[in-house]
């Protein structure tokens, strides 16, 4: 059978097709969304299976009931990994969804990605309490600050303990991302299992330092054991981030972590390694938005195309553009780990040509071998003075080989540079 996006040949049954990347239906192969868990054509049901040993898993489930792979997601602020349906980030702290994984205000009611409406909570005994009020009708504490009776507490977000315990991360698969191998210690407080780049126990709520693991106080502003600097101002924005936090969540500011030429670890917001001298600035690059779907899937929103597909892939299938798996940061094509975190990028996606069959990156409007004029978003073959294609509707832009500007169809000369397209008559 062929895939109804890019034809490529597939075997019967199968969910998606392995050129292009579009999720399938295994009954009919009909192209369905990552969102469908019904098929809009045949009716056919959708099954969440476990991406580790293929067992069937319930849409809210944290494990694998079966080989016992845990769930995560990157956080969209930090990248470090999130249990699906965890109210604040562990690392970096800020507060998520625990419906969709959405970054969320301090103050937020609700959430402004799925709309999920948040209960208010004591602080002192955890009770939902009810709107307007001033004391917990439960425990009695008192929930106005600086004697403004206006003002009630915002959402209390629970925190998880044991959610980096040292159980094995989830493997590469489906609809989930692998994730790299990072540092781990021991609390120099009460010895329990960490990842440095947490910066405090999760058991007992030690700070320490993210690069040596070294004891610190709340008030340090430098590790005494190995002088690193613990916060630093974002250089967009001023916002006072942690050493290691990859992005700031006030300007969305990226920053390297993971040197890409030694692979050493990076801090607060420098532009060149300690260890090898190499320089790195990510001022610009954007990153993808990621949300989960049934609570397992993990997608991300391109930010160049705004097209939705699996983190897992890597590349968006709709502009060809790859996207870490760990953290969502856009790569470019030098990359081949990602700058940011470390993690492995992905290969870049290709399709076969449909009237060579060869190889080719997928947004590509011409074919390298046989020169067929190729549409960029569907793979369909088109005239080569095509304006738009014929089977998706895509527009095609017209440009000047000699300068790039862009042209109609009916000229004879570039309105830009002169350069004439054809010979008179």
């Amino acid at each position: 059978m062929q895939c109804p996006m890019c034809q490529s040949e597939i075997e019967e049954g199968s969910g998606e097709c392995p050129e292009c990347m579009q999720p399938l239906c295994p009954a009919c192969g009909a192209a369905v969304s990552a969102e469908d868990d019904v098929c809009p054509e045949c009716g056919a049901e959708f099954m969440l299976t476990c991406p580790t040993c293929g067992a069937e898993v319930e849409p809210d489930a944290l494990a694998c009931p079966q080989c016992g792979a845990e769930f995560t997601f990157p956080c969209p602020s930090c990248g470090a990994p999130v249990f699906e349906g965890s109210e604040a980030c562990p690392t970096c702290d800020v507060d998520l969804c625990p419906d969709c994984g959405a970054l969320l205000p301090d103050d937020a009611l609700s959430c402004s990605r799925c709309g999920l409406v948040f209960d208010l909570v004591c602080s002192a005994c955890g009770a939902e309490l009810p709107a307007g009020a001033v004391n917990c009708p439960v425990c009695g504490a008192s929930l106005v600050t600086d004697g403004d009776e206006s003002s009630v507490t915002a959402p209390q977000w629970s925190d998880v303990p044991g959610i980096f315990s040292s159980r094995p991360v989830v493997a590469s698969g489906p609809g989930y991302s692998a994730q790299v191998d990072l540092p781990t210690g021991r609390c120099p407080s009460c010895g329990a299992e960490v990842f440095l780049e947490q910066g405090n126990c999760l058991v007992c709520g030690q700070p320490f330092c993210p690069r040596c693991g070294a004891r610190v106080d709340e008030d340090d502003v430098r590790c005494q054991a190995c002088s690193l600097a613990l916060e630093f101002g974002c250089p967009a924005c001023a916002f006072t981030l942690l050493s290691q936090a990859s992005e700031c969540p006030n300007c969305g500011r990226s920053f390297v972590r993971v040197c890409p030429r030694c692979g050493g670890r990076v801090f607060g917001a420098a532009n060149a390694c300690d260890a090898c001298g190499q320089t790195f600035d990510l001022a610009g690059r954007p990153s993808g938005e990621v949300f989960s779907v049934g609570g397992v899937l993990v997608m991300v929103r391109c930010p160049l195309c705004r097209s939705e597909f699996p983190l897992a892939k890597g590349a968006c299938r709709t502009c060809g553009h790859r996207i870490c798996t760990r953290c969502a940061l856009v790569l470019t094509p030098e990359d081949s780990v990602c700058p940011r975190c470390g993690q492995a990028a992905a290969p870049a996606p290709t399709f076969a040509c449909p009237e060579c069959a060869a190889r080719l990156p997928v947004g590509s409007s011409e074919c390298s071998a046989c020169g067929a004029s190729l549409c960029p978003q569907c793979q369909r073959v088109v005239d080569s003075d095509a304006t738009r294609c014929f089977a998706c509707g895509a527009r095609f832009l017209l440009t000047c080989d000699h300068c790039g500007g862009e042209v109609d169809a009916d000229d004879v000369t570039c309105p830009h540079c002169g350069e004439r397209f054809e010979e008179p008559a």
